[in-house]
């Protein structure tokens, strides 16, 4: 009997433990599923914009997000854009839209796409994002400030704490609703001051949750001003390395332009230097024309005299032949006259 009534207090006991550790972790799992369909609530449920198609995401747990969430969401991920063009699906050469993940060839660029500036560059937008406005008025970063509500008592919410269990000789009999050990109590789990979760009391009507409240309504001007700037600060990070990459691909683009210039100005000294020295071997082949000039025209000069020599050496020929026929005579005739 001892041990049969020992073995009996055992088990009740395991049981009676079980049914507690059962409701705390139910309480546990739904204050959890509380808290976080309230983050959600604060990241999604107050914004507001038309346009564009919902889509559903992880983090919204089923919960409709607009085309701004969507655009703060795209942001925070580091604002990457498609690798290849929308319309035709190739890469190289895209024009990326500001404000969406799209990219187009300019030739496959929509006709109600629009160029505007912003920040003093000139940015491209498609035209989902110009039917939305987007290209004259850029969506903020920021979500919209929560409406404040009125604190709600949590007094009226909170209820007793199990009760004990009395402990006699044998432990008692067993409950006979074992449900009541997860009914009599749930712990109050509070965020920012606001419950999450409501409580049930046997014989009390059941209330509804308090209303949503902003996540710094409970913070002090300066610490929610301070968080204000670090979160503008954390948002502006993408746009800044856009930016910077932008400058990147400007800097890449002047250096190409410069290596071109210095190859310019490589070939224009090359071909000054060739123009020098052919202008050099003009001169040279001018001055060797000159001599050659010169030189025929001495050469017909004693050409011209040779050939007049040689016309008064045959002249003075003919003169000798005439004279020595004119004296062959005399001495003939001489002689003539001397044998007479």
């Amino acid at each position: 009997m001892a041990g049969r009534e020992t073995t009996t207090r055992s088990s009740k006991r395991a049981r009676i433990q079980g049914t507690q550790a059962r409701g705390r972790k139910r309480d546990s799992n739904t204050a959890f599923v509380t808290i976080n369909s309230q983050q959600n609530d604060d990241a999604t449920g107050t914004e507001a914009q038309n346009g564009m198609t919902n889509t559903e995401t992880p983090e919204s747990h089923g919960r409709e997000q607009s085309p701004a969430a969507r655009y703060r969401i795209w942001r925070k991920k580091g604002s990457f854009h498609d690798s290849t063009c929308f319309e035709c699906g190739l890469p190289d050469d895209l024009e990326i839209c500001e404000t969406c993940p799209r990219s187009y060839h300019p030739s496959c660029m929509p006709n109600n796409s629009a160029y505007a500036n912003h920040d003093g560059l000139r940015r491209w937008f498609c035209h989902i994002c110009v039917d939305r406005g987007w290209h004259l008025n850029l969506p903020p970063l920021t979500p919209p400030d929560s409406p404040i509500q009125t604190p709600v008592d949590n007094t009226a919410l909170t209820t007793s704490t199990l009760p004990a269990i009395p402990r006699d000789s044998t432990l008692g009999s067993e409950p006979s609703n074992p449900q009541a050990l997860h009914s009599a109590s749930h712990p109050v789990t509070e965020l920012n001051g606001s419950s999450t979760s409501k409580q049930t009391r046997p014989g009390a009507s059941t209330r509804k949750p308090a209303a949503r409240k902003s996540r710094f309504t409970t913070l002090s001007n300066d610490v929610d001003s301070a968080l204000r700037v670090l979160y503008s600060e954390l948002e502006s990070i993408p746009l800044l390395r856009q930016q910077i990459s932008e400058l990147q691909f400007d800097n890449t683009r002047l250096h190409q332009d410069l290596s071109i210039c210095r190859n310019e100005v490589a070939l224009s000294r090359g071909g000054i230097e060739k123009t020098r020295r052919l202008e050099a071997e003009v001169t040279r082949l001018k001055a060797e024309i000159a001599d050659q000039h010169k030189e025929t025209h001495e050469t017909e000069t004693l050409r011209t005299a040779n050939e007049g020599l040689k016309t008064e050496v045959e002249t003075i020929q003919r003169q000798l032949e005439d004279s020595n026929k004119t004296l062959a005579e005399w001495k003939n005739k001489l002689l003539n006259l001397v044998g007479d």
